[in-house]
């Protein structure tokens, strides 16, 4: 029961956080991963944002975001 209650709590915080984020990004974040995401990055990157704030920029899409940017 422990364990179902904190990940109710975990994804609530988890939600709140991503509207946070894209109140201060002017846009709405998705979450997960894919082309659409790899656009909002974009978006992001061509807005003058720190990528670093909004995403988790390890991941093999964050260089097609930062292509998709230039174009």
């Amino acid at each position: 029961m422990a364990v179902a209650a904190a990940s109710i709590v975990a994804r609530y915080q988890s939600l709140k956080a991503m509207d946070t984020l894209s109140e201060q990004a002017g846009i709405t974040l998705p979450i997960g991963a894919g082309h659409a995401v790899d656009l909002i990055a974009a978006k992001l990157i061509r807005k003058g944002l720190d990528l670093n704030q909004f995403a988790k920029v390890h991941f093999a899409n964050t260089q097609k975001a930062r292509q998709l940017a230039r174009q």
